[in-house]
């Protein structure tokens, strides 16, 4: 029972059982029993306690539309966080329940908005801690999102988003949500016979903070395109501003992502 190896294998078998049962929850609820049991046995084993975290949150991924079963879970992975505060990993897989059991929520509305709150207020009690902070961008994100023809909601989510970043400037994951959501916004507006060419020179803004990677690289390539096809189909008396602020988008990824020019965006 001392061998912390042999312990480790064992959750990590148990998670392994538990994440192929699949549709099968009677036997995923029995697995995840185990975990239970084997990290109340051994309060102290910080990757067991990982390992039972991980499988509630996946439980919580699985609950679906079976809101009392998620909330339990939440609520069991809310007081393991609260028991080792210092747990890192622990509170990780709190964001990420919650942000799952929020993505769950879609059209309640009010659920989802009482799911975010908490999102809220774990981040806020965690301001350094990057993966919560993540958790709470990709909740705004989606949130605004599923906003619809709710402009208030939106700029209101919007505003807490690019917020975020701005207080977070070392932060190299928030930026490219702050831009998706710039994007989203324009393109928001021209579905409901808005003009938010705003937004597009503020997405432009944001270009110069995207982390250096494929995946930003490619966003910003695509929302350049977007950009120059709607400007053929804008009013053509807004078009100068529009193809202005994609030519800005485009100059900013020049010098962000090709500084020598042999990525040139379509």
């Amino acid at each position: 029972p001392q061998d912390d190896a042999v312990r480790k294998e064992l959750a990590k078998g148990l998670f392994n059982a538990f994440n192929n049962a699949g549709a099968d929850t009677e036997r995923a609820d029995r697995l995840l029993n185990e975990l239970r049991k084997l990290q109340s046995s051994y309060p102290q084993d910080d990757a067991v306690r990982e390992r039972l975290a991980n499988g509630l949150v996946n439980a919580i991924h699985y609950a679906k539309a079976d809101t009392e079963r998620a909330d339990n879970l939440l609520n069991e992975l809310r007081k393991l966080q609260s028991s080792y505060p210092q747990d890192d990993a622990v509170r990780e897989r709190l964001a990420n329940g919650l942000f799952n059991a929020f993505n769950n929520a879609r059209a309640d509305t009010e659920r989802a908005d009482k799911l975010l709150d908490k999102l809220r207020k774990l981040q806020s009690s965690h301001p350094q801690d990057d993966a919560v902070r993540k958790e709470l961008a990709k909740g705004l994100f989606n949130a605004f999102n599923n906003a619809g023809a709710d402009t208030e909601r939106a700029d209101r989510l919007l505003g807490e988003l690019t917020g975020l970043a701005e207080r977070n400037p070392t932060d190299t994951i928030l930026p490219s949500w702050v831009f998706r959501a710039w994007i989203a916004d324009f393109l928001r507006g021209q579905a409901h016979k808005q003009s938010r060419i705003e937004s597009v020179e503020s997405a432009a803004a944001v270009v110069p903070r995207l982390r250096r990677d494929d995946e930003n690289a490619r966003i910003v390539q695509a929302a350049i395109a977007v950009v120059a096809e709607e400007a053929q189909a804008i009013a053509p008396d807004q078009r100068p501003a529009l193809l202005a602020a994609g030519e800005a988008m485009r100059s900013a990824y020049r010098a962000h992502f090709d500084p020598d020019g042999t990525d040139e965006p379509g």
